[in-house]
């Protein structure tokens, strides 16, 4: 089964963050591309070693992913919404 999984990064404190919607997952960085990547893999790790359960992230997760979507035009790149597809 082909799935998109829906991810934000934003800085905060000069830590990239990097959060998952689907799975509650987060991790952080010095740099956006490593957050990226601890991500990814955190996401593998959760896929390969468990069921997947009914497992989403706090609202204010959501609300900065879809804010961000909205006013990504207006504004500096200091959060970024993304969506990945994997085979699940």
């Amino acid at each position: 089964m082909l799935k998109s999984i829906r991810y934000i990064l934003f800085k905060e404190n000069n830590q990239w963050i990097a959060c998952s919607l689907e799975f509650g997952l987060a991790v952080q960085s010095d740099n956006i591309k490593e957050s990226e990547n601890k991500l990814f893999n955190q996401i593998l790790e959760f896929i390969n070693s468990t069921e997947l359960l009914d497992r989403k992230a706090i609202p204010s997760v959501y609300l900065k992913y879809y804010l961000n979507l909205i006013f990504d035009l207006f504004r500096n790149r200091n959060k970024v919404s993304r969506r990945i597809r994997c085979q699940i």
